[in-house]
């Protein structure tokens, strides 16, 4: 049988993806101090990967001097054969000076310092990586095989592997990187050489280049990051073509054990490489998903099948028809068509719907939201590669009397894409006895090829068939020419490496990425050219520059900047900001502003703390160069008294969730335009009558998490300088609240538009206070307000769409407010409503004491339902209109109500009083349909014995409508009743057979006398109800009805010497009865007056 023996070495090229994750370090001495003397002079300084790289292929020596004056720090490759020497003159600013032999060490000094530096230069390399320490983490591995080896079981199945350790040069576990490999087609492995599969911890270190030649630039970035204290952690995966979410649970465990295992605090960084970056794309965002802590300040993709990879499916095809004759062939099939491969491969045989789902998957996670993340693609968006119009393999031999063999591979069927063969062979497999007739095997493959050729679309290169041909050729059997095929074609697509696609203008979902240039493109996939390692170095080391821990004019440092000029320093971690202290955060003098600069906390737990005399402004003061400030989970950033915070134009603060913003004791400044943002789950707290200050128009806080106003603290959010600047603050999502704790006042002072965005809701809660004075409230469609601490809201506009709601739970004062087109539901409660305007408003009121007072009432409705205590409705003007779905006005059940002095108007229902107890004194109706509507089991009092009478009904279609209602008390009554449209009093009462209805002591039109009365009484049910009146429009009604007018008629006046009962009303001296009275003196003040007479 025809045997092609090392087919298998194909496997060494796809497997050459895996993923670093990096651990910064903040207290980066020595590279602060390259950093610095790069901002004095950038001419004078290499950039960060000129140097690593002449330390690595020049056997350089260099070495840094800190600028706290501690000692010198040594950078030197260890990956690099030969000894290192000192220059004997400094080729850098940053480099030790004076260096002096002294017995065969090297020993030099920092300009102006007195501490030496001594160098051995004895040090001799190993040519291929070292070996691996052991792991902080031995208790989890397994005894039995490894000391690296863990195994995993997971709800999707056994997740096993090796998790190989290299200690930094500090020998501190603080700063880990971890390498996840990615997809491995080797099957296998050997504990001893630290490898499962093909690639394993020495492939890392550039030890297995002809099998993968991406990795050639990998020492560089490992053996110096290594020197500079990185601990590297690779994670080797038992089964290298197990699916992305099995290898996730692998990796998530791996980013566990170095968040426990590590000292100190510092955050990870993961770089994946190819499939590598695919699994460390999922595992962030899971963890994200489930709230899990990555503790992940940078992610980075290199050269990774975002949106699918490519193999050719000619190649893909062949390989599938050797797997017949051939064992070693169907090895490498099945790892082709393993889950692994179907859901990266754009085209495969049989893998498209695992595809699909993978890439849909993907999709709908995302990108890690907690990291700054960074794509790098090797091939240009606008470069092609060049393949001919031929198939990739068409070999054909004359075997003598054998017959004629052939191995034949398909390019992209341009331009008829769709079905088609990909792949063909006939190859003589074995003779028959005897005779010895060839026996041969032949057969043709079809394969459904997309639209765009991806052979050649612009992509990474992939060296697939000429892997697979030199495997072929060293069978020995057959021996395949250069001019018998192509042997590079497109891997992984530009636009799948950046998930976007450039060069049609698509966004990138990536904060940074780099790709190949046009002169160099295609590159190796997942190789390490010099400008993606600059990206990747200056996000991992450079930035990881960060402000010092303390800040002060006794500190070494009393000031620090985060400035454009060097957009790496992105990071803010543990800082204390005391007196004479600055930390800003941008620097309107910075003459290189070209857009914002991002700064955010360190994860996974930073505080910074502003002390008395100590400062921290974000942006600069003039606007001209701004910057955001995000807190990320686990962070603080406190505020104290006699400390100042400023947000200066145009720029931001950002509380994510799980962290917290604290100003205590002192004010939080906003200037022009700038922004605030408490996300869900975020915090602002204010303590010890803390303020939010704004100085300046524009200013917008944006709530989708919480403000908490702590016990016993008033607060205050209000305009400082200029009073008639605006500034809003916004409620976003279904989580903001605000929580006022007890004894707590909270006060929104001054032009502040609260607004809550369509489908918001916002709650207020505690057991404070809440207060808004002269501002806005505004409602969006479906927004609601829970009400559930004590609220006041005065001279505010509560309005917006009738679809937005305010529900509150607690006691609500509104007084002199506008209330628009928003709904109130208010239940178990009280609620006071003095002096507004309410327009187009639907008011439901349910077990709640109400009193409202002096209010204009405009097209709403008003009802309650069981109300308790006393309650009043007084003084208001309600003015109705057709359409309305109710009355205007309506009690049900419930308590006492006083309703006195009320002007109701226009419209089809005025009042209802359903099952309820009142008074009605000095009310006018006018221009309903029905007035009145006594409903059920009612106590109605409208007589002056009860307390009640003085109203007047006027030109309504029928003034009461009684529905089985017991009969109001309104004998002697002095209620006038006008004219009418169909019928003066209506309907049904409940009344005791043949008793007469007392009307006597009222005003009636002496024109008409429309009674249409029956009993609803189940003993006489339906029988006519008979009057007892005076129809006689003799009485007298006097209400208070002065009609006199004066040329300041509609304003508020003071009148001297004048008495005023318990209402307000004004009263003569002849009518003074006992009681207790208001008088009113010269001086305008007030005083009681008790008659007892």
């Amino acid at each position: 049988m025809l045997r092609i023996n090392t087919l298998i070495i194909f496997i060494a090229l796809y497997a050459n993806c895996f993923t670093v994750l990096a651990q910064t370090d903040i207290s980066a001495i020595a590279r602060q101090a390259y950093h610095e003397k790069w901002i004095e002079n950038p001419n004078l300084s290499a950039s960060i990967v000129e140097l690593l790289d002449s330390l690595h292929w020049k056997r350089e020596f260099s070495a840094f001097c800190p600028t706290d004056g501690s000692p010198a720090m040594q950078l030197q490759n260890k990956g690099a054969t030969g000894l290192l020497s000192p220059p004997l003159s400094p080729r850098h600013p940053w480099e030790p000076t004076d260096w002096v032999e002294n017995n065969g060490s090297w020993k030099g000094h920092c300009p102006g310092d007195s501490v030496s530096y001594i160098y051995y230069p004895t040090l001799q390399i190993n040519n291929c990586g070292p070996e691996p320490d052991l792991p902080p983490w031995l208790e989890e591995c397994s005894e039995e095989f490894s000391p690296w080896y863990i195994e995993l079981d997971t709800e999707l199945g056994p997740s096993n592997g090796s998790i190989y350790t290299k200690i930094g040069n500090d020998g501190v576990f603080n700063k880990p990187i971890i390498v996840l490999e990615g997809f491995d087609f080797g099957v296998g492995g050997d504990f001893s050489s630290h490898r499962h599969g093909s690639f394993g911890w020495h492939s890392l270190y550039g030890c297995d280049l002809d099998a993968f030649p991406g990795t050639e630039a990998y020492p560089i970035l490992i053996d110096s990051l290594g020197n500079l204290g990185y601990d590297i952690v690779f994670v080797d995966f038992a089964h290298g073509t197990t699916s992305i979410e099995i290898k996730s649970k692998f990796a998530e465990k791996a980013i566990t054990l170095c968040n426990s295992y590590k000292q100190g605090n510092n955050p990870l960084i993961v770089i994946g490489a190819s499939m590598g970056g695919i699994v460390g794309r999922h595992t962030l965002c899971l963890m994200e998903q489930q709230q899990i802590d990555h503790c992940a300040r940078l992610f980075v993709s290199i050269d990774s099948p975002h949106r699918g990879a490519n193999i050719p499916l000619g190649l893909n095809g062949l390989v599938s028809l050797l797997s017949v004759p051939s064992a070693e062939a169907a090895v490498f099939y099945e790892s082709l068509n393993s889950i692994a491969a179907k859901q990266l491969l754009i085209s495969t045989p049989t893998g498209l719907m695992e595809h699909q789902d993978a890439m849909q998957m993907l999709e709908e996670i995302g990108l890690p939201k907690k990291s700054i993340n960074v794509a790098i693609a090797n091939s240009h968006p606008e470069v092609e590669l060049e393949l001919a119009d031929e198939p990739l393999l068409d070999w054909s031999e004359s075997w003598w009397w054998l017959g004629t063999a052939h191995l034949t591979a398909n390019r992209h069927p341009t331009p008829n894409a769709g079905l088609s063969i990909s792949a063909s062979c006939a190859l003589p497999i074995d003779f028959i006895p005897f005779n010895g007739t060839a026996l041969w095997y032949e057969d043709e493959i079809y394969g459904y090829y997309p639209t765009a050729d991806l052979d050649i679309t612009p992509s990474s290169v992939g060296h697939h068939m000429r892997l697979l041909v030199e495997a072929i050729n060293a069978s020995g059997l057959m021996e395949i020419s250069e001019t018998d095929f192509q042997g590079d074609a497109g891997f992984i697509p530009t636009s799948s490496a950046l998930n976007c696609n450039v060069s049609e203008g698509e966004t990138s979902s990536f904060d940074f990425m780099s790709y190949a240039t046009e002169w160099n493109s295609p590159e190796e996939h997942v190789a390490l050219t010099i400008d993606h390692r600059n990206l990747i170095l200056e996000k991992i080391i450079q930035g990881e520059l960060m402000a010092p821990s303390l800040l002060s004019n006794t500190a070494t440092e009393n000031e620090y900047t985060y400035n454009h000029l060097n957009p790496s320093k992105t990071w803010l971690g543990n800082t204390i900001i005391e007196n004479g202290g600055l930390l800003k955060l941008g620097d309107d003098l910075d003459l290189n502003i070209i857009e914002s600069i991002d700064i955010q906390t360190l994860m996974c737990g930073t505080t910074i703390e502003i002390n008395s005399g100590g400062t921290m402004n974000i942006g600069g003061e003039l606007g001209l160069a701004t910057a955001t400030l995000r807190l990320t989970e686990g962070s603080y950033l406190y505020t104290n008294n006699g400390g100042a915070l400023n947000i200066h134009p145009g720029s931001t603060i950002i509380v994510e969730d799980g962290a917290e913003l604290v100003i205590d004791g002192t004010n939080l400044i906003m200037l022009n335009e700038s922004n605030l943002i408490i996300k869900k789950g975020g915090i602002l707290r204010f303590r010890n009558n803390a303020n939010l200050v704004f100085e300046g128009d524009g200013c917008e806080v944006t709530l989708q998490g919480t403000i908490i106003n702590d016990e016993n603290t008033i607060s205050k959010i209000f305009h400082g300088g200029d009073t008639s600047t605006v500034a809003k603050i916004k409620v976003e999502g279904i989580n903001a609240s605000i929580d006022n704790k007890t004894n707590s006042k909270l006060k929104v002072l001054g032009n502040n538009h609260m607004i809550l965005d369509e489908n918001s809701q916002c709650s207020i809660i505690g057991d404070g206070t809440f207060i808004v004075t002269e501002g806005t409230v505004n409602f969006n469609p479906e927004s609601i307000l829970n009400q559930t601490c004590h609220v006041q809201l005065i001279n505010t506009s509560i309005n917006g769409s009738i679809y937005g709601t305010w529900k509150s739970e607690n006691k609500l004062y509104v007084t002199e407010c506008d209330w628009n087109r928003v709904k109130l539901k208010s239940s178990n409660t009280r609620l006071f409503l003095y002096e507004n305007n309410i327009s187009r408003a639907i008011i439901n009121l349910n077990n709640t004491t109400f009193n409202v007072s002096n209010c204009n009432i405009y097209y709403s409705i008003f009802k309650s339902i069981d109300h308790n205590n006393v309650n009043h409705f007084s003084g208001n003007s309600i003015e109705s209109e057709y359409g309305l779905m109710g009355a205007s006005v309506e009690f049900i059940s419930g308590t006492f109500v006083n309703i006195q002095e009320n002007n109701f108007s226009e419209g089809e229902l005025g009042l209802i009083l359903d099952n309820s107890k009142s008074t009605l004194k000095c009310n006018r109706f006018s221009g309903f349909d029905v007035a009145l509507t006594l409903r059920g089991k009612n106590t109605t009092y409208m007589n002056s014995e009860t307390g009640g009478g003085f109203n007047v009904f006027e030109d309504n279609g029928l003034h009461i409508n009684f529905d089985c209602s017991q009969p109001p008390s309104i004998h002697l009554g002095n209620n006038k009743f006008g004219t009418y449209g169909t019928f003066c009093f209506s309907g049904t009462l409940k009344m005791i057979c043949n008793n007469f209805f007392h009307l006597e002591g009222n005003n009636f039109n002496v024109t008409q006398s429309g009674f249409n009365i029956f009993n609803c009484n189940p003993n006489c049910l339906s029988t006519s109800i008979i009057t007892s009146n005076n129809l006689s429009d003799e009485i007298v009604i006097s209400c208070n009805d002065d009609s006199t007018t004066t040329s300041d008629d509609g304003k508020k006046v003071y009148l001297e010497n004048s008495g005023f009962d318990l209402l307000g009303r004004e009263i003569t001296k002849e009518e003074n009865k006992s009681g207790i009275y208001f008088k009113r003196r010269n001086d305008g003040q007030v005083y009681k007056n008790l008659k007892l007479d």
